[in-house]
């Protein structure tokens, strides 16, 4: 069996990793499957006031939060999870919301690097090219 070059099964990478990342933002937008990942918190306005005062930076957040097990395991931190409200945060830049083009770019990156479907879709393509 000959061997191919690394360099000529560029395209097919390429144009492999495209038709995933497409399909992917089709089904991502088309049948809306994350439509109801997420709700409101009541009073948005008021709720994003509250923390503007508190300068969070970018990144994610967990309240309340345990430093190690001891703190977990005290009552205080048992008594503030009882009462809740018990939560994740992620605290984006407020320029990152409208603006997609890392996220899009990133995931197609991911798309080009990913092994497994990227040998099916190779594998399709070399299948196609050889009837």
């Amino acid at each position: 069996m000959a061997l191919v070059s690394i360099p000529s099964l560029w395209a097919p990478i390429v144009l492999a990793a495209a038709l995933v990342f497409l399909a992917s933002a089709a089904i991502h937008m088309f049948l809306g499957y994350h439509a109801n990942d997420f709700r409101a918190v009541p009073d948005e306005d008021g709720v994003m006031a509250a923390l503007r005062p508190f300068g969070l930076t970018p990144g994610d957040y967990l309240f309340p939060f345990a430093s190690g097990a001891d703190t977990r395991a005290s009552e205080g931190f048992r008594a503030k999870a009882e009462q809740g409200p018990v939560g994740y945060m992620t605290v984006l830049p407020p320029s990152t919301f409208f603006n997609m083009a890392p996220q899009f770019i990133q995931w197609f990156a991911y798309c080009l690097v990913d092994r497994r479907r990227l040998r099916l879709a190779v594998a399709g393509l070399s299948a196609s090219a050889r009837l």
